[in-house]
């Protein structure tokens, strides 16, 4: 009996400090970090980003601090290096500056909610890339809820880039003041959901890739509120682009709220248009091409002209509604220039405002439904 009770006590000893010896692996300071992650940081994450004044800490799906680090651009950055594809990143609230670019160059899913990401554009031109020309990303992905503002020059560097990224979801994310807030280049199969896009000189551009070898192809961009200089700026002869159910506002003198100056197969539906002193869509361009565009439904309170077309073959539009919002006589629905073939004009409701339409030689060029 009493060899029993000694061989129990040495196997509880043993069981305590198998316990207790992976704890004694990390530093005092790390052990007071863990005990900081917030509640609600989402333990299901492979990683937990957070941080206090003076360090950031990474600690893993174990609640064990893997990597920490006084400036937060190395540390998110070796996070990105070091988790496995497909692994999903929490990044909890609070102000994160960014002194360098971070570059997502594998399938990840990072979560920013109540974070907001502090750059100086001037001295750092990108604050977030995901994929390059050494690194496309294949498998899908996301980035969602950060807030992302350039403190430095207004009117600077890129809030996110996408280059040759494919299957990746953008969602839930506030730019500000930057040159362009998104900008895609040869990245295809993207959706971009519900962003606030404010005070940029373009919201959105999809072009080519550096070598002009991919397009930004077969995009959504869905929701929020668009309110730039140049809202969203198609180019490159981009393909199969759909815009739906997004607030359009606040463009320049001399910008629009959508111009697709080179593209095929644009759908623009259910959207809505306001306060765009200059051309709510603009499309095509002196020099370039635009085919195939439907606008759907949508609404507009127009200030000068709702829908200039340019150089472009076959545009369609239906359903629309649209009221004069400057008191000006002069203001225009539909603009097109001789530059224009093919206009179907169907169903719309106007209201205070005139048509300048190019009906052709043989008057038809302009085909009125409804």
């Amino acid at each position: 009996m009493k060899t029993e009770k000694i061989v129990f006590s040495m196997l509880f000893l043993f069981l305590a400090i198998m316990i207790i010896l992976p704890i004694a692996n990390y530093s005092a300071s790390s052990q007071e970090s863990i005990a900081d992650v917030p509640e609600n940081s989402g333990l299901s994450a492979d990683y937990i980003i957070y941080g206090n004044k003076t360090k950031f800490y990474a600690v893993n799906k174990l609640q064990q601090v893997e990597l920490e680090n006084e400036n937060f651009s190395e540390l998110i950055n070796n996070v990105f290096s070091s988790a496995k594809e497909g692994a999903i990143i929490t990044i909890s609230s609070g102000e994160y500056r960014i002194s360098t670019t971070l570059k997502v160059l594998k399938p990840l899913h990072i979560y920013a909610y109540g974070a907001t990401f502090q750059i100086n554009a001037s001295s750092t031109p990108i604050a977030i890339q995901i994929g390059d020309k050494e690194h496309p990303i294949f498998s899908p992905h996301s980035f969602k809820g950060a807030k992302i503002l350039n403190v430095g020059e207004k009117g600077e560097g890129i809030g996110v880039l996408l280059y040759n990224s494919h299957f990746g979801i953008l969602e839930d994310l506030e730019v500000w003041f930057f040159n362009f807030a998104v900008y895609s280049k040869g990245s295809w199969d993207y959706s971009i959901r519900n962003c606030i896009l404010r005070v940029n000189r373009v919201g959105i551009k999809l072009d080519q890739d550096d070598e002009g070898m991919n397009r930004s192809n077969h995009f959504k961009i869905s929701g929020g509120y668009i309110g730039c200089e140049i809202g969203i700026h198609i180019t490159a002869n981009c393909q199969n682009v759909i815009i739906e159910t997004v607030n359009i506002c606040d463009s320049s003198q001399q910008g629009a709220g959508i111009w697709i100056e080179q593209a095929e197969h644009t759908i623009i539906r259910e959207c809505y248009f306001e306060n765009n002193p200059n051309t709510d869509i603009k499309i095509g361009g002196e020099a370039s091409q635009t085919t195939a565009t439907h606008i759907e439904e949508c609404f507009f309170y127009v200030k000068k002209t709702a829908i200039k077309i340019d150089k472009s073959y076959y545009t369609k539009v239906e359903g629309c509604m649209a009221i004069n919002d400057s008191g000006d006589d002069s203001a225009l629905f539909i603009d097109m220039t001789e530059k224009a073939i093919k206009l179907t004009y169907a169903h719309n409701y106007v209201q205070n405002l005139k048509n300048n339409l190019f009906f052709g030689s043989d008057g038809m060029n302009v085909k009125v439904e409804g």
